[in-house]
């Protein structure tokens, strides 16, 4: 009994901080307009870095950009302000940020490139498991439109986060030159990656299975 108290005292606490950081934010910006702040974000790391702005000048707007990520359907659940456009945003926002990152990294060769490769190929699920599920359609002699929709899983939402934010620690052991960081954000590339694997397992899984028709 104890310890189901605690645990609930817990997730109460937890819950608490949350609504207490989200009734923090002025209620004339709504969860959409995080998202669109992100994408504007991911342009200005673009700009920077044709700029040739300094790796901490990098570090920090990417930071803020990709914090960003955490609020806006925080904030859209909180308020219950989820629309089809922020489900619609709030993904892209993830994605340009992504693609931005990979680009500062592959540009300052920062990064080797067969791991770019790999992310990319993980990253570009999007547009080949559809066509593979309507290539099963083909077979099966059924109308190939429209698409299947394909919704991310949760390990390929972990993902994301975290290959996400250790693309921006390798930036930011870069700028502090510290080895320590640059060989931590290794690590968590390689788990990320591992998430990206189990999530792409599960999607062949229920695709073997009948889903996605």
């Amino acid at each position: 009994m104890g310890t189901t108290s605690t645990g609930q005292e817990d997730t109460s606490r937890k819950q608490g901080l949350s609504a207490a950081v989200m009734d923090r934010i002025p209620a004339w910006i709504t969860p959409n307009q995080i998202s669109l702040g992100r994408i504007i974000g991911c342009l200005v790391v673009v700009a920077l870095e044709i700029a040739g702005a300094s790796a901490m000048t990098l570090a920090v707007v990417a930071f803020v950009v990709g914090s960003s990520d955490f609020l806006d359907g925080m904030l859209a659940r909180h308020r219950g302000q989820e629309t089809k456009l922020g489900a619609f945003l709030d993904p892209l926002g993830d994605k340009l940020f992504f693609l931005a990152m990979l680009w500062v990294l592959w540009q300052r060769s920062w990064v080797e490139n067969y791991i770019l490769v790999i992310i990319l190929i993980m990253e570009s699920h999007g547009l080949w498991f559809p066509l593979l599920c309507m290539a099963r359609r083909g077979f099966q002699g059924r109308p190939l439109w429209p698409p299947p929709q394909v919704k991310p899983n949760r390990w390929g939402k972990f993902k994301m986060g975290w290959l996400g934010y250790a693309l921006g620690i390798i930036i930011l052991g870069k700028a502090c030159q510290a080895h320590w960081l640059y060989l931590f954000a290794w690590y968590n590339i390689w788990v990320g990656l591992g998430l990206g694997a189990v999530a792409i397992a599960i999607y062949l899984w229920d695709f073997a299975h009948g889903e996605y028709q």
